[in-house]
């Protein structure tokens, strides 16, 4: 983990480190090769084709994107919170990581949707 992306999940000092780190492991996993920087004071994993960023917030952590890319997660887990570009994962919600890879696989392969 660079330097800044541990900085930041230094401040995260309660039981949303455990599931965020969750994220970012499920990403670096899948994209080892990606880059991986603090924008927007949060990590984005960033690739040529695409690009996908976490975050923590007061009662969860968060995974950025479009929309467009988890449309199937939303009708498949209607009780994870989403917004326009955010899946919000409450401290009680469990990683679906099966569809999780699927919304980040389009979100570093797809770029922006159309």
């Amino acid at each position: 983990m660079n330097p800044d992306i541990q900085a930041y999940f230094d401040t995260v000092t309660d039981e949303r480190y455990d599931k965020l780190l969750e994220l970012r492991e499920l990403i670096v996993s899948m994209y080892p090769e990606a880059e991986e920087k603090i924008t927007y004071k949060i990590p984005k994993y960033i690739l040529p084709s695409g690009n996908i960023a976490i975050g923590y917030r007061k009662d969860g952590v968060s995974l950025y994107t479009y929309e467009a890319f988890f449309e199937d997660f939303k009708e498949k887990h209607p009780h994870i919170a989403t917004t326009k570009g955010t899946i919000a994962f409450g401290m009680n919600d469990r990683l679906p990581k099966t569809d999780l890879r699927k919304v980040i696989k389009r979100a570093m392969s797809e770029g922006r949707p159309k």
